[in-house]
């Protein structure tokens, strides 16, 4: 048997221009998600990472505290499949619609636009209702240009595939990548198919947690799910 850490990237900077990149706390979970695994023992064969630059920037981070500890992993490999979904992308082409048509985004968006300290989290209200919406097929479909939700879980399970067939027995895997797929290898591990729970469980996802699976190329199990064991503190835990 094999293990695989998938590693959801650090927080990143929602509310700025550039959404796709760590914001100082997500560096800070980072870095303390690196201590972790360095002082735990963890060493890993292979290190993999979605292309996203959040999901690169907390990689390129957790392998600088290995290699300052005396303890240097393999540089990251890209896979272009592990990126997120486009959710953030679907939920701007459906807003418009969406006030129109859901009480609950139209008041949620009128107090996430009179409230400044509370904008994130009107937001993120909004965005974790019309994902797991979008999840379950109650939406219209979002322009043709932009990934299907049964298209983003066809491309995870590739990846899953993909990376259980690269990496042999005995040998660590660590993955950096981001809520949607996480929470899509925890739904290939329990074989649950219920799209809305799978996108509730998305929603759920702490930025750096860990989750663990054990693998072989016929096989694929859960351990442990959204563990924050380095993250002491309250303020630490975020889900952007």
């Amino acid at each position: 048997m094999s293990k695989l850490l998938v590693i959801r990237h650090g927080q990143a900077s929602l509310g700025t221009e550039d959404y796709d990149r760590l914001s100082e706390l997500g560096r800070e979970q980072a870095e303390l998600l690196g201590r972790y695994l360095v002082e735990q023992g963890r060493r890993f064969q292979y290190v993999f990472s979605g292309p996203l630059k959040r999901q690169r920037q907390t990689a390129r981070i957790v392998t600088e505290v290995f290699r300052e500890r005396g303890c240097p992993l393999p540089e990251p490999s890209i896979l272009p499949e592990w990126a997120e979904h486009q959710g953030p992308a679907v939920l701007r082409s459906l807003l418009p619609h969406l006030l129109q048509s859901d009480e609950k985004v139209r008041q949620w968006h009128q107090l996430k636009t009179s409230s400044i300290d509370q904008k994130e989290k009107y937001h993120l209200r909004i965005f974790n209702h019309v994902m797991v919406r979008w999840a379950a097929g109650q939406l219209p479909p979002p322009p043709e240009h932009l990934e299907s939700w049964a298209s983003f879980k066809r491309r995870i399970a590739q990846g899953l595939d993909n990376l259980r067939r690269t990496c042999g027995r005995g040998c660590e895997v660590l993955l950096f990548t981001s809520g949607g797929p996480t929470a899509l290898a925890v739904a290939s591990a329990l074989d649950l198919q219920d799209d809305r729970k799978i996108m509730e469980l998305n929603t759920r996802v702490l930025n750096a947690s860990i989750s663990e699976f054990l693998f072989t190329e016929s096989r694929f199990s859960l351990l442990s799910f959204n563990a924050v064991p380095h993250l002491q503190h309250a303020r630490l835990h975020t889900f952007v």
